[in-house]
C-alpha cells in the first residue's frame, strides 16, 4: 500500500510542476503504467482493474467516504443512515445489487478468473 501511494503521490507531484508540458492523455498514459507498475507485483491480474479505480477515485475530488457513498447509490444501494423518498416504494424492476469486489486474496475466484 505505502508503494504504490508513494508512486502516486510523486507522480502527481511531478505532474502539477510539469502540467504545460504534457497533453492530458500523455499524463493519463503515463499515471497509468507507473500505478500499474507499482500495483502488478501485489494485484497482478487485478493490476488494470485497481488502476481504473483509483482514476475514477481520483478524478472525482471526493474524500473515500463520499466516493463510497456515490459508488453504492451508483449500484442501487442505500449507505447506512441514508434515506429515500422512494425508500418503500415496490419498484417493477426489482434487481439484487452485486458488490463488485476486486477479490485480491480469493484463490478460487483466482482459479475461475
Amino acid at each position: 500500500m505505502h508503494h504504490i501511494l508513494g508512486t502516486i503521490d510523486s507522480f502527481l507531484t511531478r505532474s502539477k510542476q510539469q502540467s504545460q508540458r504534457k497533453t492530458p492523455e500523455a499524463v493519463r498514459e503515463e499515471f497509468q503504467s507507473l500505478a500499474s507498475d507499482a500495483a502488478r507485483p501485489f494485484l497482478a491480474a487485478r493490476t488494470d482493474r485497481f488502476v481504473s479505480e483509483v482514476e475514477l477515485f481520483l478524478a472525482s475530488g471526493l474524500n473515500i467516504e463520499a466516493y463510497d457513498a456515490v459508488y453504492k447509490q451508483r449500484l442501487g444501494w442505500s449507505a447506512p443512515g441514508v434515506t429515500s423518498e422512494a425508500e418503500g416504494e415496490v419498484s417493477e424492476h426489482q434487481h439484487t445489487p452485486v458488490i463488485p469486489y476486486l477479490y485480491i486474496f480469493d484463490e478460487e475466484y483466482d482459479e475461475n478468473d
